[in-house]
């Protein structure tokens, strides 16, 4: 019995270690500004995870595509912590309704990624 449970613990650890989820890199966005209103200017963080370390796609690989706002100016790719990478935008939004920021990255190991961020602008 007590073999069969080291087994299976074994098994999910494996399991969890080298599933997608855990071996893909992160995209996080975050925003300066709740409730944005039309002419609003406005920051826009982004943070490059990369959990896998060896990873062969730089940070300037990383698309931006955006509607219902102009970038204004952003900042390079800057390292913050080992393994992070953090870039800022300054934009306008430039009509009312759902404004979006996406990122996307594509990764020869698991593929493109997309991450997206939409405001609602007054």
């Amino acid at each position: 019995m007590q073999k069969k449970t080291t087994i299976i613990a074994i098994t999910s650890l494996i399991a969890i270690l080298f599933s997608p989820a855990t071996s893909a890199c992160m995209l996080k966005i975050s925003t300066e500004m709740e409730q944005p209103q039309v002419g609003d200017i406005d920051v826009i963080t982004v943070q490059f995870i990369q959990i896998h370390r060896n990873c062969t796609v730089k940070p300037e690989a990383t698309e931006f595509e955006t509607e219902g706002l102009k970038i204004l100016d952003s900042t390079a790719w800057a390292p913050i912590r080992d393994n992070v990478y953090e870039r800022t935008f300054h934009v306008e939004y430039s009509k009312s309704g759902t404004a979006s920021f996406q990122i996307k990255r594509i990764c020869p190991k698991k593929g493109e990624q997309l991450k997206s961020l939409d405001i609602a602008v007054q």
